[in-house]
């Protein structure tokens, strides 16, 4: 019998071509994404990447850019106040570490101190039958003064820095979760009587009052570590209070800020969104502190939420919020983080001048965005042919493969940009940095594998 020798049959592996469309994204279950290892100046809290608001100086009469000179400077800000002529012009201020309340004078063409040393200060201009009238809510009194920078002493004793004008009324915290308030449109006057002023006390309601905010028809009042919601009753002062179910612990006071759609604030817990009755903590892939330092800071731009808070090395960081509350991105820059009554978010740049956030300004970021690894959703070794982008303006991409990093300037036209290759790797990195007014609405990736 001749025997016969069995060979294995040697087929040739075919390759067969792929095409993969990928979003950025941090949001686990979202497919083929392009997740943030490192983002700064650059959001992508809707699937695509683009650039953060531009901004510009703001200027005085003078055509001179405001300037914050202060050592101990805690917040910058603008409120509307009455000009006296039928109209509103927005006055801004500096408050300081210690207390103290600085506010432009258009005569003087400088700030000038009107409260000094007071301790924690809210500072809240309220518009009267009497006319404008300022309030002072501190940890060393209330102050009602007006708009000739003058002041009177309302109350001495047992007062803190939060207050609010509710229902024609003002509102001022006071110690040991007590709150006190006026009569209508007659704010200095707190006695207690059936119809113009009272107090209501709130036992055990986790500390003191460290805020008091309005948000849709309704007063919140902010504990250390609790929140209760205020509403108005038939009687306009009948007030009807319910505890909300609040677990998160110590609330950051100076990260409190009321969105149109929401209130948002930080504490001890992680960053939390009030709407109703309801608090629900964030889902947010970022590291936050769990102790206040009481330099933190908030403002809104386009009805997200921006909080400045301080990390154990002393370094600051500002996240912007997306208004679903499962994604954000980070700002840098903005120093002594405030707001203005016309909308604007107001920050100091490096040299101590005031600025504020607009879609085209004078000054923008370079947005940056390093991304993980990627393997395209498919295991093994392949061949990158191409990568198309969709979006508009230009932007730096920095690939990364087997050790090897190649970089290469890409512009959009006619809202494409494109770049053909032959690199071969298991899995890629890759790394943007956006120009001014830019965005990449998603990448396409083709490729082959052997199958």
């Amino acid at each position: 019998m001749k025997l016969i020798k069995r060979e294995r049959m040697k087929g040739k592996r075919t390759m067969r071509d792929c095409v993969v469309t990928l979003r950025f994204t941090d949001e686990d279950g979202a497919g083929v994404a392009l997740k943030p290892y490192q983002a700064v100046d650059c959001d992508y809290s809707e699937g695509i990447l683009k650039t953060v608001p531009e901004w510009e100086p703001v200027l005085r009469s003078s055509g001179r850019q405001y300037q914050c000179n202060l050592n101990n400077a805690l917040e910058v800000g603008g409120r509307k106040i009455d000009n006296g002529e039928g109209g509103y012009e927005e006055v801004y201020f500096i408050t300081s570490r210690t207390g103290s309340i600085y506010l432009y004078r258009k005569d003087a063409d400088a700030f000038y101190c009107v409260v000094a040393n007071r301790g924690r200060l809210e500072y809240i201009p309220v518009k009267s039958i009497d006319g404008q009238q300022l309030m002072y809510c501190t940890d060393q009194g209330f102050l009602v003064g007006d708009t000739s920078w003058s002041y009177n002493e309302v109350l001495s004793d047992d007062t803190l820095a939060a207050g609010a004008f509710f229902k024609h009324r003002f509102f001022v915290a006071m110690k040991n979760g007590g709150i006190r308030y006026s009569a209508p449109e007659d704010f200095v006057d707190l006695s207690e009587s059936v119809d113009d002023g009272g107090f209501i006390q709130f036992p055990n309601c986790g500390g003191d009052i460290i805020s008091m905010k309005v948000f849709e028809d309704t007063l919140y009042v902010f504990f250390q570590n609790g929140i209760m919601r205020l509403t108005v009753g038939g009687d306009p002062s009948q007030f009807y209070a319910e505890k909300l179910d609040y677990t998160g612990g110590d609330i950051f006071y100076r990260t409190i800020c009321v969105c149109q759609h929401a209130i948002y604030f930080l504490a001890r817990g992680g960053m939390y969104r009030l709407k109703g009755k309801k608090t629900e903590r964030l889902p947010l892939r970022a590291v936050f502190p769990t102790v206040e330092t009481g330099v933190e800071g908030c403002a809104v731009w386009q009805d997200r939420p921006m909080i400045r808070y301080q990390e154990a090395d002393g370094t600051f960081k500002t996240i912007v919020v997306a208004r679903d509350g499962k994604s954000a991105f980070f700002m840098s820059g903005l120093n002594l983080l405030g707001r203005s009554d016309d909308g604007s978010a107001l920050f100091t740049d490096h040299m101590n001048g005031l600025c504020r956030l607009v879609e085209k300004g004078t000054k923008w970021y370079i947005g940056s965005f390093l991304a993980e690894e990627t393997d395209f959703g498919v295991a093994g070794k392949k061949l990158l042919c191409g990568l198309r982008f969709r979006g508009e303006g230009t932007f730096t991409l920095t690939m990364k493969v087997n050790g090897r990093t190649v970089t290469r300037e890409m512009a959009f036209e006619n809202g494409v940009a494109e770049w053909e290759m032959a690199e071969r790797g298991e899995k890629f990195a890759f790394g943007f940095a956006l120009g001014r007014a830019s965005k990449i609405t998603d990448m396409q990736a083709t490729f082959k594998r052997r199958i």
